[in-house]
């Protein structure tokens, strides 16, 4: 199996790393390309749009990255986030792309802008379908005007349908998408209504950059709207802020780009440095050609401004004079270079093709311990929690709402700015009561309950549908949690750095997908563990399989005690419970059966078959000495409610629901 040689250099887990070498490989794929075709000066536009085009379709449909301005400043924040939590070397992964776009500019100017980025394609490509219908961007007044009003009214067409749809069950206000949608459509108004030329426009990046920055601090997510409508087309906010971006482009040529792009503001600062620009030599015959074809206005009486070029190569091809051309400039030096030919321009992209970071750090291990106390046992708490405890008649009559309540006052909320699939888990960490929940957006998140407010927050390698689980160490208060990444994590419950990281499945090409279920903690004969149940399914190419495996942790530091592939089809999470003293672990499956398994290795001691798919946990309900013997509920895909009898895996009774049973039963006695 490949791996890559600093995981086993340093014995760390590297979360994020394989969806950045896919894409890593793929940006200097496409600087390779770019290489090649700036070696010819004929037909150099044409190589240019297929760089575009392949940038668009691997990084929008094939890997469905997040290359762009709003993936690149993302990524770039997740990582500071890492860094904060002392993970350097994962923070890298997350910040290389940024790391090597940057470095870019600081050799050859705004070349990702100009070549790679596909935000900047399709604003290129929309101004040149403009030209084609007769239109004629940047100067026609009243068409301008005419897109403004347009523009709002879809807008507000825009907010009343979504207050009249969503209002009611989320509000507006809430909704990162429709927060970052609403304040990007008043920037493209203001650029749509600002006369040309205006030095104020230039500013407008600035309100991005900053824009994206306070989203960030206030907690609400940032994620590039173009790209995202290639994955989600019902998500109206992301497309409101796509035609935005996009349909600017048709009266403004590269609005977005000229105008309101952060990340093309930071490229021009550092394109003020770069090694290598384009200059204007002593053969110019001011025809004023280099300035008609150049879509961001960089051009001057021959002159390049720098910091708003983006190496697009324009100018330089369509000058009758070849008065233009890429050349060295000496740091430090501040006079203008004459022009060299092209050697310059091929060691400017072949520098940059080299400009790959590596960061690495060494850290210490977690001391290990004896002493582990359970706070929070799992999904709902585990079964001690009040709700599972014990039941007098199960099953003996049909469900019916004894009471409803619906909320009015609302004491505070907190809303991170993406979808929440994880169940909260609540323990009391130092003086204050805390809720730990994991997001869409790969974060977990602490939140004071007194408050509401977020006390911090760690970033994984993907979403974080799992339910945490906290145990106490040694004194020290620990946030077990699972991601999408394929990792589960033990986390410093009061700081939220990281203290130990299991990696359940090593990457490799032909890994489909895989599924941690919450974690849960068992107290076995060698004593508490760690219970994590995992899924991944293979797609090599002589055959393709599932696999459900169990594993037990020590809490301490995340240590394997002993594995179990106990299914060859997707489990549920698991519930544990006890039948004679020793420790049980339920978990149903989509092959039909409900698995009981021996807390202490892992064996099955029974199953239970169903005729349909598992998809929701079971629920543990204890027994009582004048009533039932333990029970394990669980609900079938096709409606059936199945009670069986925690020790010998058989069916007490069966209800009928008559519908889909995806969730988990709660009980109460």
């Amino acid at each position: 199996m490949r791996q890559f040689f600093v995981w086993k250099l340093f014995d760390r887990v590297l979360a994020p790393f394989e969806q950045s070498y896919i894409e890593l490989v793929a940006f200097l794929a496409l600087c390779a390309l770019a290489t090649a075709a700036l070696a010819i000066r004929r037909g150099r536009q044409t190589w240019r749009f297929i760089v575009q085009l392949v940038s668009l379709i691997v990084f929008f449909f094939v890997v469905s990255s997040c290359l762009g301005v709003f993936g690149l400043i993302r990524n770039a924040i997740m990582g500071l986030g890492l860094l904060a939590a002392q993970d350097d070397l994962s923070a890298f992964f997350w910040m290389n792309m940024t790391l090597v776009a940057l470095g870019a500019a600081f050799v050859g100017g705004a070349v990702f802008c100009g070549w790679i980025c596909p935000t900047g394609a399709l604003q290129e490509w929309a101004g040149w379908l403009a030209r084609r219908l007769g239109l004629t961007p940047n100067n026609n007044a009243k068409m301008r005007t005419g897109a403004l009003a347009v523009w709002v009214a879809v807008v507000a067409a825009y907010l009343v349908v979504a207050y009249a749809v969503f209002g009611k069950r989320r509000p507006i206000l809430e909704d990162s998408a429709t927060l970052w949608a609403g304040a990007l459509s008043v920037l493209v108004a203001m650029v749509l209504l600002a006369p040309r030329h205006s030095p104020a426009l230039k500013r407008f990046r600035a309100v991005s950059l900053l824009l994206i920055l306070g989203f960030t601090v206030a907690g609400i997510s940032v994620f590039s709207p173009v790209h995202f409508i290639f994955m989600n087309v019902q998500d109206r906010a992301s497309m409101l802020s796509a035609l935005a971006i996009v349909g600017a482009g048709f009266f403004v040529l590269r609005a977005w780009c000229r105008y309101l792009c952060p990340f093309g503001l930071v490229c021009g600062w550092a394109a003020r440095h770069a090694v290598f620009q384009i200059a204007k030599g002593e053969t110019c015959a001011r025809c004023g050609t280099c300035e008609r074809v150049c879509e961001m206005e960089a051009v001057h009486t021959g002159k390049v401004c720098v910091s708003d070029c983006i190496a697009c190569m324009k100018c330089v091809d369509h000058c009758p004079e070849q008065a233009l051309s890429l050349v060295a400039r000496p740091f430090g030096d501040t006079k203008e270079a004459a022009p060299n030919g092209r050697t310059a321009a091929i060691s400017a992209m072949v520098a940059r093709s080299a400009l790959v970071l590596f960061f690495a750090c060494w850290t210490a291990a977690p001391a290990s311990g004896a002493s582990v106390e359970v706070l929070w046992n799992g999904f709902r708490g585990g079964p001690d929690a009040i709700a599972w405890r014990e039941c007098g008649n199960a099953g003996t009559s049909e469900p019916c709402a004894t009471w409803t309540f619906r909320p009015s006052n609302v004491t505070w909320n907190y809303s991170p700015g993406q979808t929440m699939w994880s169940s909260p888990a609540v323990a009391e960490i130092g003086n204050r009561v805390v809720c730990f929940v994991g997001c869409y957006d790969h974060n977990v998140y602490a939140i004071d309950v007194a408050t509401g407010r977020e006390v911090w927050r760690y970033p994984t390698g993907n979403g974080v549908y799992s339910t945490p689980a906290i145990v106490r160490v040694d004194g020290r208060d620990c946030l077990l949690v699972s991601s999408s990444d394929r990792t589960l994590y033990c986390l410093d419950a009061q700081k939220g750095t990281k203290i130990w990281a299991y990696e359940v499945y090593e990457w490799r090409q032909s890994l489909g997908r895989a599924f941690l279920a919450s974690p849960i903690i068992v107290t076995a004969s060698d004593g508490p563990s760690v219970i994590l149940v995992s899924w991944a399914y293979d797609t090599a190419p002589k055959r393709v399989n599932e696999v459900a495996e169990i594993r037990a942790l020590s809490p301490q530091d995340g240590r394997l005690r002993w594995k179990r592939i106990f299914a060859e089809n997707r489990p549920t999470h698991p519930v544990a419970g006890l039948i004679g003293g020793g420790p049980r672990i339920y978990v149903g499956a989509s092959d039909g059966n409900l698995y009981c398994l021996d807390g202490n290795d892992g064996s099955e001691v029974w199953r239970g078959a169903f005729k349909f798919p598992v998809e929701g946990a079971p629920a543990w309900v204890a027994g009582r000495d004048d009533g039932p013997p333990p029970l394990v509920l669980v609900g079938s895909r096709f409606g059936d409610l199945r009670a069986f009898d925690a020790a010998s895996g058989e069916t007490v009774w069966t209800f009928k629901t008559g519908g889909w049973i995806l969730a988990t039963p709660a009980v109460v006695s």
